[in-house]
């Protein structure tokens, strides 16, 4: 009588590390095994993900770990032109009135002032992922429903938002005093916006 043996096959670990500068996204070593590194941060993908720059098919060069604020999470990046592809509707991104949004803006009239409010959710997210905050957020006030005719442009250090939780900015023009009708333009770098105007 023939007895049958069964062989156990080990199932393999598929996940890979991608070791990154946490300043530039720049990958510094991708690895199965965990790295012990202060310096570095890192995020778990996969084999198939990786393969190619494993092998040395694909320099490291051409890849880096970005920070998506729509998903909230970082991810492996390729440096391709294919990548970049630019929709008009989030490079001049009409603000409206949206309630838990990731970005608020106040036209506050009462107080004579611009408010910049980030969402508890979004401050969270990113100072527990360690993102860089290294950009600036810009904002064109224009004619009502007209990108063409800019009135004034909003910016300051993205840094300042996420540390005090706002930002304020004078009122400098009657159209703001007065709160004349306006609308709020800005490039979509996050899931959500909103626009309102508080008029006291």
């Amino acid at each position: 009588m023939s007895k049958t043996i069964k062989f156990e096959i080990p199932e393999l670990d598929n996940t890979f590390k991608v070791y990154f500068d946490i300043e530039t996204g720049n990958i510094k070593t991708i690895t199965n095994e965990p790295i012990e590194s202060d310096e570095w941060s890192h995020i778990d993908t996969t084999y198939e993900d990786v393969v190619s720059l494993i092998s040395g098919e694909e320099p490291l060069d051409t890849c880096r770990v970005e920070f998506n604020t729509k998903l909230k999470m970082y991810e492996l990046t390729r440096n391709s032109i294919d990548n970049d592809i630019f929709n008009v509707d989030e490079l001049i991104y009409e603000i409206k009135n949206n309630k838990d949004a990731d970005i608020q803006v106040v036209q506050d009239v009462e107080n004579t002032c611009w408010k910049f409010l980030i969402s508890e959710k979004l401050r969270n997210s990113l100072t527990e992922n360690k993102v860089s905050l290294k950009t600036h957020l810009s904002f064109s006030v224009t004619e009502k429903n007209n990108p063409n005719v800019l009135y004034r442009t909003l910016s300051f250090p993205f840094s300042q938002l996420v540390n005090d939780f706002y930002v304020v900015k004078d009122f400098k023009n009657d159209y703001e005093f007065n709160g004349d009708p306006v609308s709020v333009y800005t490039i979509k770098r996050f899931d959500s916006y909103s626009y309102e105007i508080n008029n006291g």
